[in-house]
């Protein structure tokens, strides 16, 4: 039986992994549907998603903010934006734990260094 997932971590910028790992989850999601129709109403919610989320980076790139922490503050509430997208569109509905340790230990290469 597929278990729920408490915790995912997520390498956006590169630090850990040599590459964006979204898309490999994503992808990962993508290839569980069954139906082409499945498949193309997923590739539209992941562009909806990713289209309104670099809106909300975009305008904090074009807002002044009067402290660091409004700046964070700003950066967090459209992280969890995204967040509620992802949900609401059942982006990652469907992945058990053995579906994302098989995606990221077959298609996540790690930084040097990195363990």
């Amino acid at each position: 039986p597929n278990q729920s997932i408490a915790a995912l971590v997520l390498d956006f910028d590169g630090t850990l992994t040599k590459e964006d790992t979204i898309s490999k989850i994503t992808s990962t999601g993508r290839n569980l549907l069954s139906t082409n129709d499945d498949r193309l109403e997923y590739d539209n919610n992941l562009r909806t998603v990713i289209k309104e989320y670099i809106s909300d980076r975009e305008k904090i790139s074009k807002t002044s903010y009067t402290s660091i922490e409004a700046l964070l503050r700003a950066c967090a509430e459209a992280e969890f934006r995204s967040l509620e997208r992802v949900e609401k569109y059942g982006l990652l509905g469907g992945l058990s734990r053995d579906d994302l340790r098989h995606a990221g230990s077959t298609s996540v290469r790690l930084q040097e260094g990195v363990e």
